[in-house]
């Protein structure tokens, strides 16, 4: 991982040196082609072909404010096999922010001081997706400078549809991203919000949409049941968001309502969830090749565990695609519960009829059959003991 501060040789000499600077910038126009363009418009912005000289000096800063803007390397956990721990990720953050507010320092200094050089306006805009990363790292002190400049760019008349759009696109993301410290549910508040104010200033465009299917995928019923709907029936959403929206409706009707479910397990027993009233059931989606899923298997195992005495139940449903590999991976994992495998991963017959999009999926239903919970995943165990404690 970079350590902010060891690559400050080149940028620390060029920007302290920049007081020396003033008046070597760049030459002006003067090939015969830029003064024979009386179409030109004088205020454009510079080409890069307008200049036969550029400043080595400046040209050496805009590479280390590259270099600084790269992003970090995902930490190691210190050496191979290591997994990282909290403080490994809080120091990758840290390193993060300093170099995204170093490398915004920087490229304001060289639009201050380069202010004609062919690469003064993209540092402006380097400035904002800076800052902007270092918002999104923990810097939301700098919150209201980023909404200054986002709105002094707005405001430029040489900016096309696409790049207005572009530019509001990154304030949008940067704005709920900053709330992410704050929990799943004020970030998904917030994007809520940064969609809807997209998709008003830009109707044409598909991607605010995008942002609401996400917020409906994980929300209350009651909140996502009326998003999907609007989703569903939007003419700026692509496709297949209105597709997956309309998925998504399907799953939410399904709520409270018995669910029907027949099949022979791989193990040869045979599952059928009409035999099953009278104990809550989790209904558990997975695949050896899905990293979340791996995280979560320890939360299952433990909560049958603790609960199956007391009237609970898993039935697993693989989406893998080997046997050799779904397998192993009961074994090694000792999921001691009827599986369903196919080996058709997101065409199990089972995940298609239910509408299950992603991994893992962890639905409970409760004593009488009827589907409870969409996404078990958060207080799985708090949320069968309530279950259990229903007549």
């Amino acid at each position: 991982m970079k350590c902010p501060g060891q690559q400050l040789g080149w940028a620390a000499l060029v920007f302290g040196a920049l007081a020396l600077l003033v008046g070597c910038q760049p030459i002006p126009p003067s090939s015969a082609k830029a003064k024979a363009d009386p179409g030109r418009d004088p205020n454009a912005v510079p080409l890069l072909t307008d200049y036969e000289h550029v400043n080595p000096v400046a040209d050496r800063a805009w590479e280390e404010i590259l270099a600084l803007g790269r992003p970090e390397d995902s930490p190691t956990g210190g050496g191979p096999g290591r997994t990282p721990g909290p403080e490994d990720w809080a120091a990758w953050r840290d390193g993060s922010r300093t170099n995204y507010l170093l490398a915004a320092s920087f490229s304001k200094a060289f639009y201050e001081n380069f202010s004609r050089h062919p690469r003064a306006r993209e540092a402006r805009e380097k400035e904002i997706e800076f800052l902007g990363l270092a918002v999104q790292f923990g810097a939301t002190n700098y919150l209201p400078r980023l909404n200054r400049l986002e709105q002094e760019r707005l405001d430029d008349p040489r900016l096309t549809a696409d790049e207005r759009y572009a530019l509001r696109s990154r304030l949008a993301r940067q704005m709920a991203a900053a709330y992410e410290a704050e929990g799943l549910a004020e970030w998904r508040a917030r994007l809520q919000d940064e969609a809807e104010k997209l998709a008003r200033e830009f109707p044409g465009h598909a991607e605010p949409w995008d942002w609401l299917l996400t917020v409906a995928a994980d929300g209350p019923p009651d909140q996502s049941l009326e998003l999907a709907r609007r989703i569903s029936a939007s003419a700026f959403a692509a496709s297949g968001t209105r597709a997956a929206a309309g998925r998504l409706l399907e799953r939410l009707r399904r709520l409270g309502q018995p669910l029907e479910l027949a099949f022979t397990a791989a193990d040869g027993q045979s599952v059928d969830l009409a035999r099953l009233r009278g104990k809550v059931v989790l209904l558990h989606f997975w695949a050896s090749w899905s990293s979340p899923c791996q995280q979560t298997l320890p939360l299952v195992k433990s909560a049958h565990g603790r609960f199956h005495e007391r009237g609970f139940e898993i039935i697993g449903v693989s989406l893998d695609a080997e046997r050799p590999g779904f397998d192993q991976a009961v074994a090694r994992h000792g999921l001691n519960w009827p599986q369903h495998y196919d080996g058709k991963v997101w065409a199990n017959q089972i995940a298609l009829k239910l509408g299950v999009t992603r991994l893992p999926a962890l639905w409970l239903l409760d004593r009488q059959g009827r589907l409870r919970e969409l996404d078990a995943r958060t207080r799985l165990e708090e949320r069968i003991q309530a279950l259990l404690g229903e007549l």
